[in-house]
Formats: C-alpha cells, structure tokens, sequence
C-alpha cells in the first residue's frame, strides 16, 4: 500500500510541476517584472502569475503533508509525534532535501507573496521577482527528490519498510 500512495502523490507532483512549468514560461518574456510591465501587464499574464504562484504553493503543500511523510516511512524513519521541522532536519539528514533552512524560506517566500499587497509597484516587482526565481529552488528540490526515490528505488522494492 505505500508503495502506491507513494506512487499516487509523485504522479500529482509531476502535474503541478507540468503546470508550473508552462506558467513560468508564458511569464518569462515579463521578467524580470518593472513597474513598467506591471502596469500594463496583459489578463493572461496576470492568470499565469497566479497559476504560477498557485501551482507552487500546491506542489509545496503536496510534498510536504504527502510525499515527506510517505518517504519517510518508506526507509523506516517516520516519527509520529515529531514536528514538522524535525522531520524537516531528518529528510536533510538523509540527503532528500539539500536544506531544511530553505524549506522554510520557501514557505516563508510563499505566504509573503499570499498577503502582500503592496500599493507600490517598486516593491511588488520586487516581490514578484524574487518569487519567480524560488520557484527554480522548489522545482529543484523535487527534482532531487525524484532523484532519490529512484537512487533508492522506493518505488520498486517493497521490503524497504
């Protein structure tokens, strides 16, 4: 049964990483993003921005309440009880993440660009910018997971319970 909740969850990663993907290319020819453009800024690309900003909150969240605990499980270090930076700090540990420490500026970038908003299009573009650019760090760090479970091959050997 792991094996195909795991399975399950990686197959949703790979469509919000497709989505992702397509948006950031429609966006590229905007960034980086000036006042200037974002004045302008045509009703299309505003809907890629928020498919962007929605396919990586949804990638994250799917990673991090699905695949994170699943592939701990999967080699046998899932702790109930630990919270969500020790499992965070343990995934590190195993080399599945590069950094707990940008896990959490990921979020912490993510819930910035949920509640801003700026009246200043200065500091919009900036935040705006510097999102677009995380979205490589995230989309990294699923490829290294991918990376991962086929090194280890958690999708093909049942007794690595």
């Amino acid at each position: 049964m792991g094996i195909e909740r795991l399975t399950a969850e990686l197959d949703i990663c790979h469509l919000h990483e497709e989505r992702l993907n397509i948006s950031l290319r429609h966006l590229q020819p905007l960034i980086p993003l000036t006042p200037v453009r974002l004045k302008t800024i045509s009703d299309e690309a505003l809907a890629f921005l928020d498919m962007v900003a929605t396919r990586f909150g949804k990638l994250q969240d799917t990673l991090g309440k699905k695949v994170f605990p699943l592939l701990l499980q999967r080699v046998g270090e899932y702790e109930e009880q630990e919270t969500f930076i020790d499992r965070l700090n343990r995934l590190e540990r195993l080399g599945i993440i590069t950094s707990a420490a940008q896990w959490q500026e990921l979020r912490a970038i993510r819930n910035l660009l949920a509640h801003e908003y700026t009246q200043d299009p200065q500091q919009a573009c900036l935040i705006i910018n510097h999102f677009i650019q995380q979205c490589q760090a995230l989309l990294a760090i699923w490829q290294s997971i991918l990376h991962y479970v086929e090194r280890k091959h958690l999708l093909h050997n049942p007794e690595t319970f």
